[in-house]
């Protein structure tokens, strides 16, 4: 009787020890995960959202493939728009360039990409609209258009921050001009 008694309180005390174990294990794999997360520049994370943005599948039609990969896809820089962003198009990379640059070489297709109201996601610097928050990160929902004007094209997006650096598209509306 007593034997039983010890050998019952023995099972307990490792039952007790396995839960124990299995427990800490769960909680340093969940610790490793949540310390995979990394933080990104706000470079990269402008590069993610405006490569989500010209990547947007209901606008695809409107590109000219072609032309594209031979010559490369122009972007007008901008507040939002910087030109030392590495986004790409068909394996080519973009050219980011100034208004009168495409005026000069009389460029027809490029897109003009811009954030849009409501102005939650903006905020004003000297009456300077500003995509970056005061606290130099891009909100967490982001309103932009985007015009290709030589397809009388404008497409209206919103994108929503899924984690740091990652975005996703939850709206997108393209329209003829």
């Amino acid at each position: 009787m007593k034997m039983k008694t010890i050998m019952k309180t023995i099972i307990e005390i490792i039952n007790i020890l396995f839960f124990v174990l299995l427990f800490s294990c769960t909680a340093s794999v969940r610790n490793d995960n949540s310390s995979k997360k990394r933080s990104c520049s706000t470079m990269e994370e402008k590069e993610n959202l405006l490569q989500r943005v010209i990547d947007i599948p209901d606008i695809e039609q409107f590109y000219y493939k072609n032309k594209i990969e031979k010559e490369g896809l122009f972007i007008e820089k901008s507040d939002l728009i910087d030109d030392n962003l590495n986004l790409f198009k068909y394996g080519q990379k973009v050219n980011i360039v100034s208004r009168e640059k495409l005026l000069k070489d009389e460029a027809v297709h490029y897109l003009n990409v811009y954030y849009s109201t409501p102005s939650d996601s903006i905020y004003y610097d000297n009456d300077i609209p500003k995509l970056i928050t005061k606290k130099g990160r891009l909100p967490n929902k982001v309103y932009i258009n985007l015009v290709y004007e030589a397809q009388g094209m404008e497409c209206f997006a919103i994108l929503r921050k899924k984690e740091e650096c990652d975005w996703e598209l939850i709206y997108t509306n393209v329209f003829e001009r």
